[in-house]
């Protein structure tokens, strides 16, 4: 297989997601603005709902049954921004189409955003080939098994009623195993990161497992999954959180491990006569720069996804005192995710260094 097809498939492997949960259907459809005509106000009953005014724009259907035809929207614009689907000419939309006794509606519900998607996807996959080059495209390469192993492995059982927290471990074994390959290849070196990861991330979802328990989490972090609970009757929620945790930090902690194990390797390389002690000091003096910044990138990728959620929050600081918002399920869940995550990072430190002093030392204890 040469390199063009290998990049081919890395594509397919790491797009093909977005089009599994994007799929269209015999109610939702890709459609794409052709005119906007005119602006019409809004009547009576439609202001009380909100509605300030309305857009007449036609808008041909792409996909589905009703492919290639063109349609007349009535799209409402709303008094508040957070309802309103902004849209201009020949801009691609996604349509629901509802069919109630014959009578066919059609409305613009959301932009389609695929396209940009796939578009950002492959700046990354195209500079990670450019700078990483054959590192790259083996980075790559984890990431496509990772998401082949989560969407068509670990989810499907989840549903079927596996165990969410061993389906967890289990799949952060296989990824861990198939990236650090990619990455350190069959190696000794491998074998050290490995280890580690695989300490660090066990160790941070049993702990989280325990604090679940004991802080009493359901897994149903807000209105959505509420709703949704009558879809995963025989999916364990709690579970879920530990899952998450797991799969989530594995990253990080596959970084940090990996960091520790090719500069021990170096130095092993580059002083064959070193002792186990010196080596585990090296990984640990190591591990202490890793540290920092790792735990730094965790902690606010958990901020960042809920700046949102911050600043409401601050806002109604009067309404809801600290007490009160510790204690929300989503903020208890994130802050364990997070510093869950951040010990498992921890935990890989001396467990590298440790796995790295007997591993790398290995052949002088047998002259």
């Amino acid at each position: 297989m040469n390199f063009i097809k290998k990049i081919g498939i890395l594509i397919i492997f790491l797009i093909f997601p977005i089009f599994i949960f994007a799929s269209s259907n015999d109610k939702y459809e890709k459609g794409k603005i052709t005119e906007i005509l005119r602006t019409i106000s809004a009547n009576k009953d439609e202001v009380e709902n909100g509605i300030s005014k309305k857009i007449k724009v036609i808008v041909e259907i792409k996909t589905g049954d009703y492919k290639n035809k063109k349609v007349l929207i009535m799209h409402p614009v709303f008094k508040d921004k957070a309802y309103n689907v902004p849209i201009k000419r020949n801009e691609d939309v996604v349509l629901d189409i509802h069919n109630q006794d014959g009578m066919i509606t059609y409305n613009i519900i959301d932009i389609d955003k695929r396209g940009l998607m796939i578009s950002i996807l492959l700046i990354f996959i195209f500079l990670v080939i450019v700078i990483g080059k054959g590192k790259g495209v083996k980075a790559l390469m984890g990431i496509a098994i990772s998401i082949f192993f989560i969407f068509y492995g670990m989810l499907p059982l989840i549903l079927k009623g596996y165990s969410p927290l061993w389906l967890g471990v289990i799949f952060s074994f296989l990824i861990a195993l198939f990236t650090i390959y990619f990455v350190a290849g069959d190696s000794k070196k491998g074998l050290v990161a490995f280890l580690g990861t695989i300490g660090g991330t066990i160790i941070a979802g049993v702990l989280s497992q325990i604090y679940i328990y004991a802080m009493k989490l359901t897994g149903y972090t807000d209105l959505e999954s509420i709703y949704a609970s009558n879809l995963f009757k025989n999916v364990n929620v709690v579970e879920l959180i530990s899952a998450g945790i797991i799969i989530g930090s594995l990253g990080a902690v596959m970084d940090t491990a990996i960091s520790i194990a090719s500069s021990l390797n170096e130095i092993r390389e580059h002083n064959n006569q070193l002792t186990e002690k010196q080596i585990l000091k090296s990984g640990m003096k190591i591990g202490k720069d890793v540290i920092g910044t790792m735990v730094n990138t965790l902690i606010l990728a958990y901020i960042g996804s809920s700046m949102f959620t911050i600043l409401m929050f601050m806002v109604q600081k009067n309404d809801y005192p600290l007490i009160r918002i510790l204690n929300f399920e989503f903020i208890s869940t994130e802050f364990l995710r997070s510093i869950a995550g951040s010990i498992g990072i921890l935990i890989a430190v001396p467990l590298t260094a440790y796995f790295g002093s007997k591993i790398f030392t290995k052949k002088i204890k047998k002259k």
